[in-house]
């Protein structure tokens, strides 16, 4: 895949849109010091070549009742041909994982969870996702504080 050439004001763009992705066009063109249109030109072309995939809400997952969130490093047996993707299948039913990562290393996949309390993630991690038959080892990291 071919990467796209972005200059300074794309690039200025982009930062001020995962800063505030509600910004009117009138407020994120006075922010790149660009007119409206061309502001809109450029914002159009990083959407139409799937730069800017999207946006969203960012959620205070505290707020919801969830109060501890964790990394975890899992291990899958290497001996069943497909057992990775079944584990990333299993998981991807899961709602309280975050993210799945596929990563190339000492582990098999980086997942991010989130528990309402210890109890809850002992269950999400002891009970389901380390009593999954193709799990060997899982490792959590829990989140003690996040600055960005």
């Amino acid at each position: 895949m071919a990467s796209i050439d972005l200059d300074r004001i794309d690039r200025n763009i982009i930062r001020e849109l995962q800063l505030d992705g509600r910004s009117t066009n009138v407020d994120l063109a006075s922010r790149v010091h660009l007119s409206p249109s061309q502001c809109l030109r450029r914002t159009r072309r990083l959407e139409e070549t799937g730069i800017i995939r999207g946006y969203t809400a960012v959620i205070d997952h505290r707020k919801m009742g969830y109060l501890l969130r964790a990394y975890v490093l899992i291990t899958v047996t290497s001996q069943i041909d497909g057992a990775r993707d079944k584990v990333m299948d299993f998981l991807m039913g899961k709602e309280d994982v975050l993210s799945i990562h596929g990563v190339a290393g000492n582990v098999d996949m980086i997942i991010e969870l989130q528990a309402r309390d210890m109890e809850h993630f002992t269950d999400l991690v002891i009970d389901q996702i380390y009593g999954h038959k193709y799990v060997m080892n899982s490792t959590s990291y829990i989140f003690l504080d996040t600055k960005r």
